[in-house]
Parts: C-alpha cells; structure tokens; sequence
C-alpha cells in the first residue's frame, strides 16, 4: 500500500497515515507524548527551552 501522507513525530522520524491509523502508532505515540506533557509544561513554567525526546516504537514480532 502506498501512503502519500505521513505523521512527524517528535525526533524527526516520519510514520505513514496509514500505518500510524492501522498498526498501533497512534496508541504507542499518544502514550509517549502525554508522559511528556509533564516535563514540557514544567520546562514553559521555568521559562526554559522544551528538547523532546525522540518518540520510539515497539511491536512484537
């Protein structure tokens, strides 16, 4: 299948529309972007620069 749209996540790494929506990214990357949240928030209240960490991905094979 061919995607012509792709997601940006955090550390540059780009996901296809198709497999972000189909394969589990989505649970995977909005989990890891709300465990940021934190830090983020904490970081803009300190007047400080927010670095986020790259977003990795697990499946089982």
């Amino acid at each position: 299948m061919k995607c012509c749209k792709s997601f940006l996540l955090p550390g540059g790494q780009q996901v296809p529309f198709c497999a972000y929506n189909s394969v589990g990214y989505r649970e995977q990357a909005r989990s890891r972007l709300t465990a940021m949240e934190p830090e983020r928030r904490r970081a803009h209240a300190e007047g400080r620069r927010y670095e986020p960490r790259p977003v990795t991905f697990s499946f089982p094979r």
